[in-house]
């Protein structure tokens, strides 16, 4: 029906068909690359020579460098030649009636033979050609439309996919020999690409399902054994995977379960991106997610090979993270660890931060160092190192960005340096005490190897959590005190005064030798950088407690002594201030050993002298007579003593002239207190000061310490020199209205007024001048007395006037008094009150005897020039001493007079005899008083006004 058909070509191997070939072309020329024989009548051969010129190289098998054919003729038309070719695959299919055909009705078989070109493809023009030589009917022929309608040939594309999966199941499995890297090339006969006849891309669909159902993709295996599965069976791995298998596989990891995790391996012969077309018609897809995370834990790819296969495998997961965060990957141990005794160990992606801390650092150096001191803390931190092995080829690495990145930002493991590591040890420790001490060693070790600054080690020392004495473990504190075993502070203090202060006493672990991160420290070494920088103080360097030091109140040594001395020094330097309570132990202690007399004591400082000057030489040979005066024993204490002047100053030794004296003062105070003074004592003491004023020396010392203490006899007992008065007769009016403690001269005699300078120093009142407020302050109680004596009452009048401007309490007080208690002597009535009183004048004294009414003060018995100067004072205390005032009084007793018909002859002469001396000089009162009063008799025997 098409003249020409179909060329369906077997290969000839047989010799003899070879010769006469070479018979006919020549023996010595080189034959075509491809031969055909075809049974030709002599009219076809120019057709079809001109024919088979103008197709596909590879369709028609010729030389792809010359388009030349060649026509042999071999033998008679009738004559055919059957060869079979062995590379070539004939099946037979039986002839279905509904295919049958007139021209063909005797053929009960159609026998259909495919060939595959197995070697080196020919190419020319386009390269869309048919995958299977020859006009596998899956796309038109070149030269021959095929009739599509026709039964016999539809027929014959109903049998092709049968006939070609065989073929090519045949061709890929029946070589065993065969690599599987060669069988790529054969799944490119596929028919991938699709047709434009619906009929022919029917025949490609057919073709496709029945392989689907076949087992014939390859499967990796790692082993001498081919593993063939149904395309739907086999995965394909991302290309990443395969890198790392094979380097797997290099190593010496065993990969023979990779096929057993759900999906068959595709070959990695095959699992390339040049076969993504035959792999996607036979739909061969990726394995999912999850199958890596089953490979991961099933083989030993972490642990079972060296770092570069296990930086493969973080870096395949990083670049895929986004796929596997969310797979059983994450519960995995994937990631190394150095764990206890340096062991690598392993733990799972979602037990970083919950479970278990993973850290690394960037700097090459540190990483040992870390790593080494990790391992002595393993069991508190929770934390751990990735080996040093990975971090160097990490750091290594060309893409170690991506690792960082993907460690840090998905897996959450942290780089930190020595100081970041330093800063998180001291949160977790806890109530580790063995750790605590060892973080110590760490610090001091790092800070030693340079791994730490002194700013660094300072602020992890800051909260560095320490082991105390009793070996808790304290977090808070203020300040930090070296152990007790061989330190300065217990060898002075003997306990420990600042614990209740916050202060920690170091345990005594802290002085031991040890070998940590295979780093010795020797004994007590480290002490000495807890010093620096935790500051663990020792005395002197330690701030005096606000306690009472019970060593201090009996004798110290002499290295104690000194030691103590210095440590006041050490704190004057520092400008603090010393407790209240640590200082007044130290003052009133009785530590420091001195010379009494010929005795050797121990005293407090403020009871002790050091004395240097010849002043204080003299003082010590006078003042010894009434007291002991304690000296430092220089011959004890050495030179070293004399270094510390100031020191001793500051807790009370006394070294001045002054302090001498206060001493001797206060020593016979003492004794004071304790039983009266002797006369001995007091003519000693007044002696010593007129020794000292002889030699010049002021005597203000001594006489402040013992001035105002009660031990001078007086008439009113026992009292202090500033209380007391030295009595003269200046005294004696005082003395009968005052109860005035006056020195008792029939204790101590005359000799007492021989040292009234003395007694002047001491604060002893030695004359009356000035001293009326005394006085008033010791005037008696008025209900025992009455002031009437003419002294008395012109000195009470005189301490009036004193005080008025300068002590107007003083000064009240006395005019309530003498209003009270005062009787002044009158002319013509005896003794009587301020009130009842007239201190008249010479000039008006007539009107006040006009009648016997009025009480006037004796001027003589007083002395006129005395009693008049006082007449504010009198005035004061109620006396009339105002001649206005005298009229108003005296016109009151006029009227009274009068009223009572007392008036006589004589006061009415003595009356007009004053009017006319006075001139009529009185008050408007006294004037309408005559005026008014019916006070002159006349003849009638009756009483007018005038």
């Amino acid at each position: 029906e098409c003249n020409v058909g179909y060329i369906v070509p077997e290969w000839v191997e047989d010799n003899q068909i070879l010769s006469e070939i070479e018979r006919i072309y020549g023996s010595n020329s080189n034959l075509p690359t491809t031969t055909i024989i075809l049974p030709l009548k002599p009219d076809k051969v120019k057709p079809v020579k001109q024919q088979l010129s103008s197709i596909h190289p590879e369709d028609s098998k010729a030389d792809p460098t010359s388009n030349k054919v060649t026509a042999i003729s071999i033998s008679s038309e009738k004559n055919f030649v059957t060869r079979k070719n062995i590379d070539a695959e004939s099946q037979r299919f039986r002839v279905r009636p509904e295919n049958k055909v007139e021209r063909r009705a005797e053929v009960e078989e159609y026998v259909i033979t495919l060939a595959f070109p197995n070697g080196e493809r020919l190419q020319r023009g386009s390269s869309n050609s048919p995958g299977i030589y020859a006009f596998l009917p899956t796309e038109m022929s070149s030269r021959e439309t095929i009739l599509l309608d026709c039964k016999w040939n539809l027929g014959i594309l109903n049998c092709v996919p049968t006939a070609f999966v065989s073929a090519f199941i045949s061709l890929v499995k029946e070589k065993e020999n065969a690599p599987v890297s060669l069988l790529p090339r054969m799944f490119r006969f596929l028919p991938i690409t699709g047709s434009p006849y619906a009929l022919l891309n029917s025949v490609r669909e057919q073709i496709q399902s029945k392989l689907m159902e076949e087992s014939i993709i390859p499967c990796e295996s790692y082993t001498m054994q081919k593993f063939f599965h149904k395309p739907k069976e086999v995965g394909r791995l991302r290309p990443g995977f395969w890198d790392l298998l094979e380097l797997a596989r290099k190593q010496g990891v065993c990969l023979d379960n990779i096929s057993t995790h759900g999906k068959y391996i595709l070959s990695s012969a095959f699992d390339d991106e040049a076969n993504n077309d035959f792999l996607g018609f036979l739909k061969v897809g990726y394995v999912d997610e999850e199958w890596y995370a089953k490979c991961v834990r099933s083989s030993n790819l972490v642990l079972g090979g060296g770092e570069d296969l296990y930086l493969k495998l973080l870096l395949f997961v990083a670049e895929n993270w986004s796929a596997f965060s969310s797979t059983s990957l994450v519960d995995i141990p994937v990631l190394k660890y150095v764990g206890a005794q340096s062991q690598v160990s392993l733990c799972k992606v979602n037990e970083v931060s919950r479970k278990r801390k993973i850290l690394l650092s960037n700097l090459v150096y540190q990483i040992s160092w870390l790593i080494d001191w990790n391992g002595e803390f393993v069991g508190v931190s929770n934390s751990y190192f990735l080996p040093e092995s990975t971090l160097r080829e990490i750091l290594s690495h060309s893409k170690r960005q991506m690792i960082w990145d993907w460690l840090v930002k998905q897996v959450k493991v942290s780089f930190v340096s020595v100081n970041d590591y330093a800063l998180h040890l001291s949160k977790v420790l806890g109530n580790d005490r063995k750790r605590i001490v060892t973080y110590a060693h760490f610090l001091y070790h790092s800070f030693g190897k340079k791994y730490l600054s002194a700013t660094e080690v300072n602020e992890a020392a800051k909260s560095m959590p320490l082991v105390d004495n009793y070996g808790q473990v304290i977090i808070n504190r203020q300040r930090v005190v070296v152990p007790a075993n061989g330190s300065r502070w217990m060898q002075l203090v003997g306990s420990n005064p600042w614990r209740d202060k916050g202060y920690v006493e170091l345990g005594e672990d802290y002085l031991f030798s040890g070998n940590y991160a295979g780093v010795v420290t020797r004994e007590k070494e480290l002490i000495k950088f807890l010093k620096s920088h935790v500051s663990a103080s020792d005395v002197p360097d330690l701030p005096p407690p606000n306690a009472r030091i019970p060593s201090f109140s009996s004798l110290l040594t002499k290295e104690n002594a000194l030691l103590l001395l210095e440590w006041i020094r050490n704190m004057k330097r520092k400008q603090l201030k010393m407790p209240d309570k640590f200082l007044n132990c130290v003052k009133k202690g009785s530590w420091l050993r001195v010379l009494l007399g010929n005795s050797v004591s121990c005293k407090p400082p403020s009871q002790s002298f050091l004395l240097t000057n010849s002043a204080c030489s003299s003082l010590l040979q006078n003042g010894s007579v009434l007291v002991d005066i304690p000296l430092v024993d220089k011959i004890f204490y050495g030179k070293e003593i004399s270094k510390y002047k100031d020191e001793l100053r500051e807790v009370g030794v006394m070294s001045e002239f002054s302090e001498a004296c206060q001493y001797i003062g206060n020593r016979l105070m003492s004794i004071a207190a304790s039983s009266t003074l002797t006369r001995a004592h007091v003519f000693s003491i007044l002696n010593f000061i007129r020794f000292l004023r002889d030699k010049l020396l002021s005597p203000n010392a001594f006489i402040s310490r013992i001035k105002d203490k009660r031990w001078l006899r007086t008439s009113q007992g026992d009292r202090s020199p500033i209380e007391t008065v030295l009595y003269d007769q200046e005294w004696k009016a005082a003395s009968q209205i005052c109860d005035i403690p006056f020195i008792d001269h029939e204790y101590y005699g005359e000799k007492i007024s021989s040292f009234r300078k003395e007694l002047h120093l001491l604060g002893v009142v030695v004359s009356f001048s000035g001293n009326y407020k005394l006085i008033v302050d010791n005037l008696k109680s008025p209900y025992h007395s009455r002031y009437q004596a003419a002294d008395v009452v012109l000195l009470l009048l005189e301490c009036m006037r004193h005080l008025s401007s300068s002590d107007s309490t003083s000064s009240e007080k006395i005019v309530r008094v003498l209003k009270d208690s005062m009787l002044l002597k009158t002319t013509n009535k005896g003794y009587k009150s301020p009130a009842s009183c007239v201190l008249s004048d010479p000039s008006w004294d007539c009107l006040m005897q006009v009648f016997n009414s009025f009480s006037l003060i004796d001027t003589q018995f007083y002395g006129e020039e005395n009693i008049s100067s006082f007449g504010d004072e009198l005035a004061k205390v109620g006396v009339l001493i105002d001649f206005k005032e005298a009229t108003k009084a005296f016109a009151c007793v006029f009227r009274q007079q009068v009223s009572s018909s007392s008036i006589n002859k004589e006061n009415v002469l003595s009356f007009l005899a004053c009017y006319r001396k006075l001139k009529g000089k009185f008050h408007s009162d006294l004037k309408k008083c005559i005026k008014e009063v019916k006070w002159l008799r006349t003849r009638l025997t009756d009483y007018r006004a005038p």
